[in-house]
């Protein structure tokens, strides 16, 4: 019969005293765990999540997959929101200089 095969297998997120320890920083000792895989993180390896903080190996998996955004009609998303704003301002001022070409009243003015 073996003797380490009655001892419990050793954690290693797990420092002597109890205190659970960085899964990437070992000897680092933290309460913090990542909200998606439930491992010890550090203070150094948290990133802001939705809810709560993530690891790095979470945050870079959950990057991999994400989709990219549809609109409403199902068209594609600018690439270049500057773009897509020049284009709306063109629009307006070409339509404002439509209407003072024309001599169309202007709200609040009075014509007789």
């Amino acid at each position: 019969m073996n003797d380490q095969s009655a001892q419990p297998p050793v954690d290693p997120t797990q420092s002597s005293s109890g205190v659970p320890q960085c899964y990437r920083h070992p000897g680092r000792e933290t309460y913090i765990r990542c909200q998606r895989c439930d491992r010890p993180i550090c203070p150094e390896c948290m990133r802001d999540a939705a809810v709560g903080f993530q690891c790095p190996s979470c945050v870079s998996e959950g990057a991999k997959q994400t989709r990219s955004g549809l609109t409403p009609f199902g068209g594609r998303r600018s690439s270049n929101p500057q773009t897509t704003t020049i284009g709306l301002i063109a629009v307006n001022v070409a339509v404002w200089v439509a209407v003072v070409a024309t001599g169309a009243p202007r709200r609040g003015s009075r014509r007789s």
